[in-house]
């Protein structure tokens, strides 16, 4: 285990200057204890490199940079800022055409740019980044307006217009109209430095964070120009080199951490590798086809991709995957179809499809290569046995009632009785891989069996769709689940920011000057907001959700519901199956709850749209319930 020393050194002739440094090629404890015993309070001598580094300013936004941009700032998905983007051009008209993957403009484009630049240069937030560009002029202009790099549609830019926007859409506005003055910006300037300090034989080398010295474009996003940690003042003042400089070791701190695993992957890293997956196939040929296709999927259809996932419950709301993706994957290599779980399958076809074009194959034998591949899918996703794919090979553990070996099975893990399709089996011992909405994966299995508990796992999930950690344990032959304490979290995507501008008064009056305010997550009033401080799931009081079936409900919809008890019809609803639908919200049971109001479908006037069965539901909450509680009803 290799272990950072935190070693405070002082510039002669004295004084009190720590500094961060970490010894190299030093592993053990022990080791450290004796080095840290033999450099305090000893002469040391300090080397450092102070040297300048630009961040250059961005290009402007194509889709999918914008998507990744505002999981990154905002914890959106790609869908959710695929819709903002799309209001924002086809409804408020102030963005240009949200589905393109150039991030440039064309070369006749700059009288845009320069009217944008007048239109802005009046706004207050915005204005002075604006002036600043209409006083300096526009740099990266060579880069900016390009007509090779300009697809079937250029970079997403502000239009011009202005208009009172709340919520989701005012955010990305906000976002791309900075991006679009940042992208003409000089870059920002770093320094950077690297000191190192040889004491009692023992060298170190300190790497303190760097420091914005011009803040250049990241201005424009609300960065200002920092002075650094005082303790990486420079060792000779006014000097970017010094070497030689007498400091001392004062004190020598032993740090113990633990290696992290590696992070879950966003939405902004699912997006980027499905754009650069040609990088990840070793294969030169695919890698260069799958390049020049631009990887998987297109700008305009990657969120779609991501959202079929989750509405078919492959993944969840963060991208993790669910136990049904991870037996599917499971499934598919142990039938032997892995391939089409990789990318170089893709490849393999846009290659396959450049031969077409360029008459190095024919159409026909194309066609009959890719129906002889889906014919062999087909009969082996079709004719297995589930008994032959699953072998009793590799034991996990001892049964905890009956001692016999288990083994993993399709859908649990049990033992040689336990899964015995009879009535009479003596041991009924199995642990379901689908675990209150976490896989249990067989490796799991092997360490609750070996030790009778597990350590903490997270990824359960609550009957809110609210994730949790919880131990598993083996208590008297049966399975048993330990939550931990204060450990539910709610998906990112689910908060929101809020405005703290009161709403209006309650309308059910819970008690003298009760009023609606914004919570992360929905409008409630001031005695909801109490009764959940005091722990009361079901208190009294309003609420009405700040997302609804993945559609965000804004201001103006409350405000519409309060004063005529509906909601205008609201567009891009999304179903459990992943469709689209349209629906007013109408009160219902005297402000406790609300119901979907379908509008006439049109042509044949029908009288209600046609939606999923599980769309058609009514807010019908019983006395004393929470108003945001939907019952789902069957039709």
């Amino acid at each position: 285990l290799a272990l950072p020393i935190t070693t405070p050194f002082a510039i002669e002739p004295g004084g009190n200057d720590p500094r961060i440094v970490e010894h190299e090629h030093v592993v053990g404890p022990q080791q450290f204890r004796q080095i840290a015993h033999m450099i305090v309070g000893k002469p040391a001598l300090a080397s450092e490199v102070r040297k300048p580094s630009q961040r250059q300013p961005p290009l402007l936004f194509d889709l999918t940079s914008l998507q990744r941009t505002a999981n990154t700032r905002f914890g959106w998905s790609a869908t959710r800022t695929l819709r903002a983007a799309q209001r924002c051009y086809e409804t408020h008209k102030v963005l240009t055409y949200p589905r393109t993957s150039s991030k440039v403009l064309p070369e006749d484009y700059r009288p845009e740019v320069d009217k944008v630049l007048g239109i802005f240069s009046g706004l207050t937030d915005l204005g002075p980044h604006a002036q600043y560009l209409q006083k300096n002029g526009l740099l990266n202009d060579d880069k900016i307006f390009n007509n090779e790099g300009v697809t079937d549609h250029f970079a997403i830019i502000p239009t011009g217009e202005i208009r009172d926007m709340e919520g989701d859409d005012q955010k990305l506005f906000d976002l791309v109209s900075r991006q679009f003055l940042a992208a003409f910006y000089p870059p920002s300037v770093y320094e950077e430095v690297e000191r190192t300090t040889v004491v009692a034989a023992q060298s170190f080398r300190s790497r303190p964070p760097r420091v914005l010295k011009s803040a250049g474009w990241e201005a424009v996003f609300g960065k200002v120009p920092d002075n650094g940690d005082k303790a990486f003042a420079p060792l000779v003042a006014g000097k970017d080199k010094a070497e030689g400089i007498t400091v001392k070791s004062s004190e020598a701190l032993l740090e113990e951490h633990e290696t992290k695993p590696q992070a879950r992957i966003s939405e902004a890293g699912l997006l980027s590798l499905m754009e650069n997956a040609g990088r990840q196939i070793e294969n030169e040929e695919l890698s260069q086809a799958l390049r020049g296709a631009d990887g998987l999927g297109t700008a305009a259809t990657r969120a779609d991709i991501i959202e079929n996932l989750k509405n078919r419950e492959y993944v969840d709301e963060s991208l993790r995957p669910t136990p049904k993706g991870i037996r599917l994957i499971d499934i598919l290599h142990r039938v032997q179809v892995s391939r089409l779980t990789s990318a170089e399958l893709t490849g393999q076809l846009e290659l396959f499809l450049n031969e077409v074009e360029d008459g190095k194959r024919s159409s026909a034998d194309f066609m009959a290569e890719i129906g002889t591949y889906a014919k062999d899918v087909v009969d082996r996703t079709r004719d297995f046995d589930f008994e032959e794919i699953y072998p009793e090979v590799n034991e996990l553990g001892p049964c905890p009632n009956c001692s016999r070996p288990v083994f993993e099975r399709a859908w649990f893990y049990g033992c040689t009785e336990s899964t015995k399709r009879s009535d009479k089996k003596s041991c009924d011992f199995l642990v379901w891989k689908d675990f209150n909405g976490r896989y249990i994966n067989p490796n799991v299995v092997r360490i609750l069996l070996e030790k009778k508990v597990t350590p903490e796992l997270d990824g359960f999930k609550n009957a809110n769709g609210k994730s949790y950690k919880a131990v598993l344990a083996l208590e008297n032959g049966k399975l048993v689940r330990q939550v931990v304490e204060n450990s539910e979290e709610t998906p990112a995507d689910q908060m929101m920011d809020v405005d703290e501008t009161p709403v209006g008064p309650c309308p059910l009056k819970c008690e003298p000057e009760c009023t609606i305010l914004e919570t992360p997550v929905d409008f409630a009033c001031s005695t909801k907001i109490k009764s959940r401080d005091a722990g009361e799931k079901r208190g009294p009081g309003f609420s009405f959700p700040r997302l609804l079936c993945k559609r965000e409900l804004k201001r103006s919809d409350l405000l519409s519901f309060l004063e005529i008890k509906e909601t205008p019809v609201i567009y891009d609803f999304i179903s459990k199956k992943g469709r689209k639908f349209s629906a007013k919200l109408v009160m219902e049971n005297d402000w406790n709850g609300f119901r979907f109001e379908f509008p006439p479908r049109g042509k044949k006037g029908a009288a209600a749209e046609t939606v999923d069965t599980e769309v058609a539901a009514t807010a019908v909450v019983k006395e004393g319930a929470t108003p945001e509680v939907m019952t789902t009803v069957e039709t």
